[in-house]
């Protein structure tokens, strides 16, 4: 008998958008996965005129707090105390799907939240900063089945900076894109492309 690993989940999984307000040349791609420590997320890649940008969407873990209250601190945009500059981004100019219909709880202002999770997620594998310029945003959102979310934004390219960030997830369209060149027969989906 063949021996399998998995990974249980340590939360639900969140419950994203893949369809409503897909712009092509703007929403690249998603991807579903799990950390090696059993944190589900989805994450997305979606770009500007300007930037190019990840979204991650994952289960609010309060552990991460660590008696840190995230709504304090709501003017410190840098940080600068230790080897790395990390700066909170303002309010993105959004092109991110995945959120699409969930509630927008509030905003998660403290940097040293916005550092531990930016950090972990790289220590997990999901990208690597190629400068020493660090960014993030996190935003508390709650999807249809009522678990409690955040979303953290990651610049990885800039018109002004170049590239910031290089990406290690494999991205798959979204169905929005697929359903676009799906074959059709009598107005009804017979089949998507690769499938």
């Amino acid at each position: 008998m063949e021996h399998y690993s998995f990974t249980e989940f340590t939360a639900p999984f969140p419950v994203c958008n893949h369809i409503e307000g897909f712009e092509e040349g703007h929403n690249h791609g998603y991807v579903q996965g799990a950390t090696g420590d059993g944190m589900p997320f989805e994450a997305e890649l979606w770009s500007t005129d300007t930037e190019e940008n990840i979204s991650i969407v994952f289960p609010e873990n309060y552990d991460m707090y660590d008696g840190i209250d995230p709504y304090e601190d709501p003017t410190a945009e840098h940080k600068t105390d230790g080897p790395i500059p990390y700066r909170r981004q303002d309010e993105l100019m959004e092109n991110s799907m995945l959120t699409i219909g969930m509630v927008r709880r509030e905003r998660i202002n403290n940097i040293n939240v916005i550092i531990a999770y930016v950090d972990y997620f790289e220590q997990c594998g999901l990208y690597e900063f190629v400068t020493e310029y660090r960014n993030g945003s996190l935003i508390q959102m709650t999807d249809i089945n009522g678990s409690d979310l955040l979303q953290l934004n990651i610049t990885t390219w800039s018109e002004d900076m170049g590239e910031l960030v290089d990406i290690y997830m494999d991205f798959k369209p979204f169905f929005a894109a697929e359903e676009k060149k799906a074959v059709r027969e009598n107005g009804k989906v017979i089949k998507f492309p690769g499938r």
